[in-house]
């Protein structure tokens, strides 16, 4: 997010050893789930800044490798939500522009907004979660968000502790799009 320490975070989540980082200078880690594929991408420009930006090589190995990973749905996860506001990630169009023409990319997940939020940009669900620690309006849940990937979607659960509680326990399942 966008008040990590890169250095701290590489010393807690080291890669595997051995293992060349997919992106140079990013944390950048694909999960293989029977699924789904998982993709956590890294979008931290600034520490304790709010914009985001996944960057031209982050970008450039996306257009390079999904393609590759076309055989299950693919996932992307990162912190910033998609937009055009200031604290957004800055490259929001470049990055749908690579995944839009994908089939096979499903959904994406970001934070930062500190919301609840299920929608969909084209075929591509969109889904904002919210913050642990606090929120930036009482209408806002407060909590986490369980996620369990099956074929075809995923059914997340909010687990609200403060805020808005009154989805506590819902859950909702989101198809993909063909």
């Amino acid at each position: 997010g966008n008040h990590d320490d890169r250095a701290a975070f590489r010393k807690a989540l080291t890669p595997s050893p051995g293992a060349p980082p997919p992106v140079e200078g990013r944390h950048v880690t694909v999960v293989e789930h029977a699924a789904v594929r998982l993709i956590l991408l890294d979008s931290l420009l600034f520490t304790n800044k709010t914009p985001g930006l996944l960057g031209q090589n982050q970008r450039q190995w996306l257009q390079r490798r999904l393609p590759e990973l076309a055989d299950r749905p693919a996932v992307l996860f990162l912190h910033h939500t998609l937009g055009e506001r200031d604290g957004d990630l800055l490259d929001t169009e470049r990055l749908l522009a690579i995944v839009r023409p994908l089939r096979h990319v499903k959904a994406i997940f970001c934070g930062h907004a500190h919301v609840w939020r299920r929608e969909r940009i084209g075929r591509l669900q969109v889904v904002t979660l919210p913050a642990l620690g606090y929120n930036f309006g009482d209408r806002e849940p407060v909590g986490w968000v369980e996620g369990v990937f099956r074929p075809g979607g995923v059914d997340l659960t909010l687990h609200a502790v403060g805020g808005d509680r009154s989805d506590d326990g819902k859950t909702h399942a989101l198809a993909w799009a063909g």
